[in-house]
């Protein structure tokens, strides 16, 4: 009777684990572990009265009942619970990574780890081909590394505040920029949201591209300095390298009204046009420079190397002298 009680006991166990047996990726690990321990403790307890049974049976030289199937239970048991162990520990690195705030995170970093969890479950399953929660759990991993894929473009240098903050708008996350935590963002569907996001991230690419090139333009005429040379006797110096300078003026001219018809226009318009003008201006004080510098060495030559001209154009040559001062000065 005792035999026939642990044999309904077995049955019993063996129909309730097929029905709650933790098969399904989507469990969490916890309550997976939790089925596996409860049920593991039963076994444990019906093989240590299977086990009595049988010594008392030995004893009187009485065939033992079959019990195989107790064997076959602990089996695919210790089998589930080394699996759901392995993936508790690698879901713990997620999850402690979904606590971390968005503005903190570093998704490259993240990125790495991902990949070693894939390799590590990749390899695991060539023991266990086929097991659906492997599979699933690779499958969500794949899925993980794509949201961090955004996590890492959302974290570029295009990404102002101001592109962040509509991307979050997007995806309905209404805490500040300050108190988001990854997780939020590895749970959002990109799917339904990746279009929209992504024309957010195209746009602020774009904009990067002008401001970069605003501020090289900016920097070089802050920058910038003429390059004098000493001429004649007088120590008087001119400028030089007029050539590369004129050909950057046309260079910066041409980005900037390029510039202007970019679709990202409106965001940098006031300090496109005022950079245009600064140019345009620029253009125009250089060539009248240019004009008078080489007009000036033109009559230096004349009215400074030669006497007989002073003598001749006496008016001529003191109408220089003056404005040559003022030129020198």
């Amino acid at each position: 009777k005792d035999e026939e009680a642990l044999l309904k006991t077995l049955n019993d166990l063996e129909l309730n684990w097929t029905a709650n047996r933790p098969c399904a990726s989507e469990i969490k690990c916890a309550d997976a572990l939790y089925i596996i321990k409860v049920n593991e403790q039963k076994l444990v307890d019906l093989k240590t009265k299977v086990e009595s049974i049988n010594k008392a049976k030995d004893l009187m030289g009485v065939i033992k009942g079959d019990f195989e199937s107790l064997d076959v239970l602990f089996s695919d048991i210790e089998m589930l619970k080394k699996i759901w162990g392995i993936v508790q520990e690698k879901w713990q690195t997620i999850e402690e990574t979904g606590q971390s705030l968005f503005i903190e995170i570093n998704p490259v970093q993240f990125s790495k780890s991902l990949d070693s969890m894939l390799e590590s479950l990749q390899e695991i399953s060539r023991t266990y081909k086929g097991d659906p929660v492997l599979l699933g759990r690779r499958k969500e991993l794949q899925n993980i590394k794509r949201k961090n894929k955004l996590i890492m473009e959302l974290k570029t240098e295009a990404m102002k505040e101001k592109h962040l903050k509509q991307v979050f708008a997007k995806v309905k996350i209404t805490k500040l920029m300050e108190e988001i935590r990854v997780k939020e963002l590895l749970y959002i569907d990109t799917d339904y949201f990746e279009k929209s996001v992504n024309d957010i991230i195209a746009l602020a690419q774009g904009e990067l591209i002008l401001e970069s090139m605003l501020k090289k333009i900016k920097e070089f005429w802050s920058k910038e300095i003429f390059n004098f040379v000493p001429y004649s006797t007088d120590k008087v110096f001119l400028i030089k390298g007029w050539d590369e300078l004129i050909n950057r003026i046309d260079e910066d001219f041409a980005q900037l009204s390029n510039m202007k018809i970019s679709q990202y226009f409106k965001t940098f318009e006031t300090e496109i046009k005022t950079w245009l003008e600064k140019i345009q201006e620029m253009s125009l004080v250089i060539e009248k420079w240019v004009d008078v510098q080489r007009k000036w060495i033109y009559l230096d030559a004349i009215f400074k190397g030669s006497q007989d001209i002073k003598t001749q154009l006496p008016h001529d040559s003191e109408h220089f002298e003056v404005i040559s001062k003022e030129f020198i000065q």
